[in-house]
């Protein structure tokens, strides 16, 4: 299998990857360009004869830029390895939830439209039927019913996706949620075959394109749900505490996994934990180890039912991890000052990569500053310290709920603050020459942080990579 370090080549730096993400969204944006433009060309000399045309017309446009956005949205929510590289499984996710209102407004503006361009030459007479009917006497109203059926899914799909955020339990939405892809096949079906636009240049090339892009995605997307058990099962072989709320999950795979041969520091993998009946839910966890280590390990802190549920599992539960995703890597060939603000859990990326840069000896000067409630809620802590007096990097720890009393003084590369970091703190252990920001930790927090680079130090938001998990 292809080495991830060589996969990675010419994604790692901020011009390469920048560049394909252009190469990217410009793709992805291809078909709504040239569907818009065709459709002007095409409609613009009679496209103010009457309301009726007027309605259809634009009926048909915005089901034009549905349906490329609904193949987008799948795309995301299929993971594709070519894009996570490039832009991140958070931001991808993240991206794919915000569509998911749009390509259902786009569609439902559609059937309203082409329902009222139906009433208005039917004298007026409101044909709501025309949303509602199923028939299947001919090809024609096979793909109207057909339409009405995946507008009805899309519609579905999405709030059951939304309530499961908030109310549903994930299996209850997530099987449902494939649904979308018959949906979009459907949408494809009724498009060509009712379409009044499709049969002509370029319309026909673009839906062309844009289904088979979706038939590969579908079958890239299945193939993998059918074999990720082979692919990714491990084993818990130790849990140990870290902290009061924090435990350090140790999973050895099955030899041979992709994922422990080639993941990069500070990346993640979304685990799930073996139930009586399956799988559980999946949740995305920061992978804590090196990647030379033979085995994975998550370092959790308990916040939920779901972190709960994985504190109590047993040595020799399974558990089936998935990845490595996120772009959230500094390039070590290329950096030589890092600046890692974490807070709270926010340090388990960076455990790995200062772990990796200990073990490799890597000559990167390395400034952490991490900020928890108290010394207690500090992970892996005396490692940390330990490192740090080797002068192996300097480490900052910043509390907000210490008392003075119990302050201690700052000795060699190891200091200690009280309160919040902010941009007296900043400028205090930053030193600005060269530095790249990684930034993990409570959104909140990472707002907070990002406004007192700027005001400290000038740092653009621009310049700061941060961890966005998302799910």
């Amino acid at each position: 299998m292809k080495d991830l370090k060589e996969d990675y080549r010419g994604v790692k730096s901020p011009a390469g990857r920048g560049l394909q993400r252009i190469g990217i969204l410009a793709l992805g944006g291809l078909p709504l360009g040239v569907f818009a433009g065709a459709w002007l060309w095409h409609r613009w000399d009679k496209l103010f004869d009457g309301w009726g045309y007027f309605c259809g017309a634009l009926g048909n446009l915005f089901a034009l830029l549905g349906l490329s956005l609904a193949v987008v949205m799948v795309c995301l929510g299929a993971r594709p390895r070519w894009i996570e590289r490039r832009f991140g499984l958070d931001r991808m996710l993240r991206l794919h939830q915000v569509m998911g209102p749009v390509v259902v407004g786009f569609l439902m503006l559609h059937a309203f439209l082409r329902t009222l361009k139906v009433s208005l030459v039917s004298e007026g007479v409101w044909r709501w039927d025309f949303l509602t009917t199923l028939s299947y006497e001919n090809w024609t109203e096979t793909a109207l019913s057909g339409a009405r059926i995946a507008l009805a899914l899309v519609i579905a799909t999405s709030a059951l996706a939304k309530l499961g955020r908030y109310f549903l339990p994930f299996h209850l939405w997530k099987i449902p949620h494939l649904l979308l892809y018959a949906a979009v096949a459907l949408g494809f079906t009724h498009s060509i075959i009712v379409g009044d636009d499709m049969l002509h240049f370029p319309y026909v090339l673009v839906w062309a394109g844009l289904l088979l892009f979706f038939l590969w995605t579908a079958t890239q997307r299945f193939r993998y749900i059918g074999s990720r058990r082979q692919l990714f099962s491990g084993v818990l072989v130790k849990a140990t505490p870290e902290t009061h709320d924090t435990k350090t999950l140790r999973v050895a795979p099955k030899a041979g996994s992709a994922l422990v041969k080639q993941r990069l520091p500070g990346q993640f993998a979304v685990i799930r934990y073996k139930r009586i009946h399956g799988y559980s839910q999946p949740r995305p966890f920061t992978i804590s180890a090196p990647p030379a280590s033979d085995d994975l390990t998550f370092t959790i802190k308990q916040t939920g039912r779901f972190t709960r549920k994985l504190h109590k599992l047993r040595e020799g539960s399974g558990i089936l991890c998935e990845g490595p995703y996120g772009v959230f890597v500094p390039d070590l060939e290329r950096e030589r000052n890092l600046v890692l603000i974490a807070g709270g859990v926010g340090i388990t990326p960076f455990l790995s990569i200062i772990r990796h840069i200990q073990l490799q000896k890597l000559d990167i000067r390395t400034t952490l500053i991490w900020a928890n409630k108290t010394r207690k809620d500090c992970i892996a802590g005396e490692e940390l310290a330990g490192m740090a007096t080797q002068g192996l990097f300097k480490l900052v720890h910043v509390f907000s709920r210490e008392a003075s009393g119990k302050e201690a003084p700052g000795q060699g590369p190891v200091y200690t603050e009280t309160g919040h970091i902010d941009r007296g703190i900043l400028k205090k252990y930053i030193e600005p020459e060269r530095a790249s920001y990684y930034l993990c930790g409570p959104l909140a927090m990472q707002d907070f942080v990002l406004r007192e680079l700027k005001a400290g130090l000038g740092v653009q938001q621009r310049q700061v990579k941060r961890e966005l998990f998302f799910w």
